[in-house]
């Protein structure tokens, strides 16, 4: 994604002698042969900052031979919206998380879904129950497939699944800094 509220670059800095870079569109980010790494600054009004450096997860060699193998993550590229989109599915128990998925799995081929709305109406629409999975795709056959595997209970590499140790209890600020004093 781009940066907030950088409109301008700073002249202050020799943006043209490092690997820096200040994103002003939205861009694909290809690999290189490395691990991509990404900063991410958080600027309190006080003065307080906060800065984390994030770097992908290591490849999975088991997924990799999947996916030369055409499994779920074979199908092409294609971009979803633009983006690679996340869908959220969430149940009471196995049975009904396969159910979630088979009626995805029909609402989408029925056309007329954008991936995004979809993602977006999983994760602000429907409580955060026991059974969870979350199916990553930047295809729409992508994400058919791995929707259809799961309704199936396979458990592909585009799907990681899980189960909430506490779903009944409520979620807790773990770490709040926001640099704004009184308001917290």
């Amino acid at each position: 994604p781009t940066s907030l509220h950088a409109d301008e670059a700073s002249p202050f800095v020799d943006w043209s002698a490092g690997a820096v870079e200040v994103l002003s569109r939205r861009r694909t980010w290809e690999e290189n042969g490395h691990p991509r790494r990404a900063g991410v600054s958080s600027l309190g009004v006080s003065g307080t900052n906060a800065h984390v450096v994030l770097e992908q997860v290591p490849p999975d060699a088991e997924a990799e031979a999947e996916r030369d193998e055409g499994d779920v993550q074979g199908a092409a590229d294609v971009p979803v919206d633009g983006v690679v989109v996340a869908l959220l599915l969430s149940a009471r128990s196995e049975a009904a998380l396969r159910g979630q998925a088979e009626r995805l799995v029909s609402a989408v081929e029925g056309g007329g879904l954008k991936a995004l709305d979809v993602a977006h109406s999983l994760v602000s629409g429907r409580a955060a129950l026991e059974e969870r999975a979350v199916v990553v795709g930047a295809d729409r056959d992508v994400l058919l497939a791995a929707l259809r595997a799961v309704a199936r209970g396979e458990r592909p590499a585009r799907v990681a699944r899980g189960l909430a140790e506490n779903p009944g209890d409520t979620i807790k600020t773990v770490f709040v800094f926001p640099g704004q004093g009184a308001q917290w």
